[in-house]
């Protein structure tokens, strides 16, 4: 029998036969694509009643504000805030969206 896991991925990958994950994006894997997602750093694991916070705008662009803009480990290459950044800022997680929509705003 094959467990699954879920896992919240760090950024947008091929999670198996042809299947796409997004950055945000929480996918049920079976464990042996799950153990390679985390090592490899591409996701980590989440858990199932805990997969989102309710966080306001405000406070993810309050996160946004405060990330060091110096680290390029903390900004994609379009200039974007990582989410696992904001995550870490927050202490808990959120979506690529609600990072766009906050990022829209902050970088208007």
């Amino acid at each position: 029998m094959v467990n699954n896991m879920k896992v919240k991925l760090h950024k947008s990958c091929v999670i198996g036969k042809g299947l796409v994950g997004r950055e945000g994006q929480v996918v049920d894997v079976d464990d042996a694509i799950a153990k390679l997602l985390i090592n490899s750093g591409a996701g980590k694991k989440t858990e199932e009643d805990a997969d989102i916070t309710a966080y306001t705008k405000a406070q993810i662009i309050t996160a946004i504000d405060g990330l060091d803009i110096e680290d390029e480990a903390l900004w994609a290459k379009d200039g974007k805030p990582k989410v696992p950044g904001i995550e870490d800022a927050l202490g808990g997680n959120i979506t690529a969206a609600q990072r766009d929509e906050a990022w829209a705003e902050y970088s208007a």
